[in-house]
């Protein structure tokens, strides 16, 4: 995982990319053997709702509040990954990488320390 810093760096790059106007959020690239299957097993469903009833452990259950504002972006295939990444990292070109992304949502309401921290527990 890149340090808060390099993702504090990236952070108006991001919002202009795929959030323009909702404010402040965290860029991640995570890095580990199935990265990207693990990350959205971690999000868990899409819908905040959905994610709450059918996986309530999971990320966007914990920290999503509605369908739109579901806490969190995880790439959904190697090409996404390395699309995703290369906009807001593009320095990084290594296998087993995926892009993670703290929704502005869950920075304003200041849970993305707690997100994090969760993110770290998973491992």
């Amino acid at each position: 995982m890149h340090s808060a810093n390099t993702c504090r760096a990236h952070l108006c790059s991001l919002n202009c990319f795929l959030y323009p106007r909702s404010g402040p959020a965290v860029a991640l690239a995570l890095r580990k053997d199935n990265a990207i299957l693990d990350w959205r097993a971690a999000l868990g469903p899409t819908n905040t709702e959905k994610a709450r009833l059918e996986k309530p452990d999971s990320l966007r259950a914990l920290f999503g509040t509605d369908g739109q504002r579901n806490a969190g972006h995880g790439s959904d295939s190697v090409a996404s990954a390395d699309r995703e990444l290369h906009l807001i990292f593009p320095e990084i070109f290594e296998p087993q990488t995926t892009f993670a992304f703290i929704k502005p949502d869950v920075v304003a309401a200041g849970k993305a320390d707690a997100m994090l921290a969760s993110i770290k527990a998973l491992g």
